[in-house]
Formats: structure tokens, C-alpha cells, sequence
């Protein structure tokens, strides 16, 4: 067993102490330690948000400007979502599988889209997509591998 000095005691010659306690008392003395963070920090100019105008902060101060665009983007998917037809309730996606190719010079994606489903009110005749007006399907198979 390698030599312990008085400072680094070996976990297993601890106290006798309960595990909660010798826990606590680790956890006490990790958050004991002095938090270095600049007293003050730069301003900087924060670009506009969907919130506000553009605004001088701290540069540590970013949870604001976050904020604003995290509400932004949840506002924009909220905005294409719509409510479940009485076909789409009949099954249960398990999971999907994207195989994309993005086209930069024609600003086109393309590719397949596998999904795996249960039936869960059979039977199961159709089955509707949410698509938006210029996305097209150009091949359906059931039961394909």
C-alpha cells in the first residue's frame, strides 16, 4: 500500500463516520473554496434581440440574451405545429431515420425518411404526413427493409 501523508488520508482508513455524514462533510469543504471570477468584466455591445434593441452588458452577462432568442426559436416551433389528425392517432412512431443530402448551390434538400410505427388502432388504411407546401413524396413503401 503506497504511504499516506496526514493531509491525503486513504478512503479506507477514513473516520469510522456514517456515509452521509463523510459525504456531507467532502461536499462542505469542496464548496468552501473561493469562486475566482473578475470583480468586473468588459461591456460589450449585445446585437438586438427578437425581445429588444441592442443592449451594453457585462460580458458575463449572456443569460438575458440567450433568453430572448431561446423564446424566439420555441415561439417559431410552437407556430408549426398542429394538432393530431384522427389518422395520426392510429399509430405510435417509434423512431425515424433521416438520410439527407443537402444541395447549397440550389438550396435543396433531398433524401429518404425510414420509419419504424406500431398500429395502434388497426386498421391502419392511410397514413398522413405533415408537409410543408413544397416538399414532395416521390416514393412510399410499406414492410420495406
Amino acid at each position: 500500500m503506497p504511504p499516506t501523508s496526514s493531509r491525503c488520508r486513504d478512503a479506507r482508513r477514513a473516520p469510522a463516520v456514517s456515509g452521509a455524514v463523510w459525504l456531507r462533510l467532502a461536499l462542505t469543504a469542496a464548496i468552501a473554496l473561493p469562486y475566482a471570477r473578475p470583480l468586473h468584466a468588459a461591456p460589450i455591445l449585445f446585437p438586438a434581440t427578437p425581445a429588444g434593441p441592442a443592449e451594453w452588458r457585462d460580458e458575463t452577462d449572456v443569460a438575458p440574451y440567450l433568453a430572448a432568442w431561446k423564446a424566439q426559436a420555441l415561439r417559431r416551433s410552437r407556430a408549426f405545429q398542429s394538432a393530431p389528425t384522427p389518422t395520426q392517432q392510429q399509430f405510435d412512431v417509434r423512431w425515424y431515420d433521416l438520410d439527407l443530402t443537402f444541395t447549397p448551390a440550389t438550396s435543396q434538400v433531398s433524401g429518404s425518411v425510414r420509419v419504424q410505427a406500431t398500429v395502434v388502432t388497426a386498421p391502419l388504411t392511410t397514413l398522413d404526413l405533415d408537409l410543408l407546401a413544397n416538399m414532395t413524396v416521390d416514393q412510399v413503401l410499406i414492410g420495406a427493409a
